[in-house]
C-alpha cells in the first residue's frame, strides 16, 4: 500500500516537470507556439495528456482557430497538472497558452523558492506583494553608494545625496525594479498590494 502511494506521488511530481530546456526556450522565445507544441508532443509522448490537450486548446483559443465556452479548459485546470508548484502554494498563477507564464506571491517566499518555481515553468512576470529588504553598500558621505537586496549580488549605484549624507532617492519602485532586473534579467518584475 505504502509502495502504490510513494508511486502515486512520484507521478504527480513528474506530471509538474517539463524538460529544463523546454522551460528556457518558452521564456526565451514567448511568443514562439511551435516550442510550445514541440513541448505539448513531448508530454504527449511521456504520459501528459491532459497537460499536452491544454497547451493545443489554449494555443488554439488564442490565435482564433476555435471557439470554446470554456468547459474544456475549465476541466483541464481542474485536473492535477495544474498544482504545478504542489496543491498546498498559496499564491495566484496565470496560465497562457499551455504554461505558467504569471505568478503572485509575497517577496520572502520567491526569494527562498524562485530557482524551484523558475524550474518548472517559464514564468516571465512577478507580481510581488512586498518588496525586498534593501541593504547600503559603500559610503553615503563621500558621495558613492549602492543599494543592494539583501542577501543577494545586484546593486544599483546611487552617485548623489543629500546634505545630510542620505541618498535622495533611496526607496523609489523604480530602483527595485532596477535591482530585481539586474538580479533576474528575463523576468518582469510589479508591485501588487495584497
Amino acid at each position: 500500500m505504502a509502495a502504490r502511494l510513494a508511486r502515486g506521488r512520484d507521478r504527480m511530481a513528474d506530471m509538474k516537470t517539463l524538460p529544463e530546456g523546454f522551460v528556457q526556450a518558452i521564456r526565451d522565445n514567448p511568443e514562439d507556439d511551435a516550442l510550445r507544441l514541440i513541448a505539448a508532443d513531448w508530454l504527449d509522448e511521456n504520459g501528459h495528456e491532459a497537460w499536452a490537450e491544454l497547451v493545443r486548446l489554449q494555443i488554439a483559443l488564442a490565435s482564433g482557430q476555435i471557439l470554446d465556452n470554456g468547459q474544456d479548459e475549465k476541466r483541464l485546470l481542474r485536473m492535477p497538472f495544474a498544482a504545478p508548484f504542489g496543491t498546498s502554494f498559496p499564491y495566484g498563477f496565470c496560465w497562457r497558452r499551455g504554461f505558467v507564464e504569471e505568478i503572485t506571491m509575497w517577496w520572502e517566499d520567491f526569494s527562498k523558492r524562485h530557482k524551484r518555481i523558475l524550474k518548472k515553468q517559464p514564468i516571465r512576470k512577478v507580481a510581488l506583494h512586498t518588496l525586498p529588504e534593501v541593504e547600503w553598500r559603500g559610503d553615503p558621505f563621500k558621495g558613492k553608494c549602492a543599494i543592494a537586496i539583501k542577501g543577494h549580488k545586484a546593486t544599483h549605484l546611487l552617485g548623489w545625496v543629500h546634505q545630510d549624507g542620505l541618498p535622495r532617492n533611496c526607496a523609489t519602485s523604480e530602483i527595485y525594479r532596477k535591482l530585481l532586473k539586474a538580479e533576474w534579467p528575463l523576468l518582469e518584475f510589479v508591485q501588487r498590494l495584497p
